[in-house]
């Protein structure tokens, strides 16, 4: 799935089932798909991973982990975690058809942190390091404290 649609299918499931100041994080991990961490309030997901895999197996690991979010890791994969991931399942089976447009989800834009253009796929079709800001921010500026080595980022203020 590309990156850029990833970003906005997770934030769009992360407002969703209410998991409101917590973000969408990227990184380079090769053996998990996906991460919760609660301590940073983030959902994590693998861009390597991400990229092989279908839009229906980027859905299921967000969903995954907005679960642990939602119940705690504590869990684990416990019954009270399976509960409340075929509830979230269920619940997104049950939503309305998506709205796909250009831009990404409530307002973000994905650019490259060190110059602040667009995102778009580097050599061989590698990603390029994401960070995502309010599209206002599009005139050339990035969030304070960004470098080309910081992990992509999508932070929902609203």
């Amino acid at each position: 799935m590309d990156i850029h649609d990833a970003l906005q299918l997770a934030e769009e499931l992360v407002f969703e089932h209410g998991l409101e100041g917590w973000s969408v994080t990227f990184d380079r991990a090769k053996t998990r798909a996906g991460a919760c961490r609660p301590a940073r309030r983030e959902i994590g997901l693998s861009i390597p991973l991400t990229r092989l895999h279908t839009e229906a197996e980027v859905r299921d690991t967000i969903l995954h982990e907005v679960a642990h979010a939602l119940v705690g890791v504590a869990h684990h994969h416990d019954a009270v975690w399976r509960a409340k991931a075929r509830e979230a399942a269920a619940r997104e089976r049950a939503a309305s058809p998506r709205r796909r447009s250009a831009s990404t989800a409530h307002g973000w834009a994905p650019v490259l942190p060190d110059t602040g253009s667009p995102a778009t796929s580097g050599r061989r079709g590698s990603p390029r390091a994401l960070s995502a800001v309010r599209a206002a921010s599009t005139r050339g500026t990035s969030s304070p404290g960004l470098t080309s080595a910081s992990p992509p980022r999508c932070t929902r203020t609203t």
